[in-house]
């Protein structure tokens, strides 16, 4: 995969997760632990951990 292919993809992993956390917490203002809340946040550490490790592999490969 070439490194500007990583940047696109971790680009794009961080705004899902970022988008996936900010509609956590407004779905969290009623009660804080319901399915959507927990799906959602699930959801957000998935994506930001796929956007870190590409940021890291496209960092390890210059």
């Amino acid at each position: 995969m070439a490194n500007g292919n990583r940047l696109t993809w971790g680009v794009v992993y961080l705004l899902f997760g970022a988008a996936f956390t900010f509609f956590a917490v407004y779905e969290g203002r009623e009660t804080m632990w319901n399915a959507t809340t927990i799906l959602l946040s699930a959801l957000a550490a998935f994506d930001i951990q796929n956007a870190l490790f590409h940021f890291l592999r496209m960092i390890r490969k210059r």
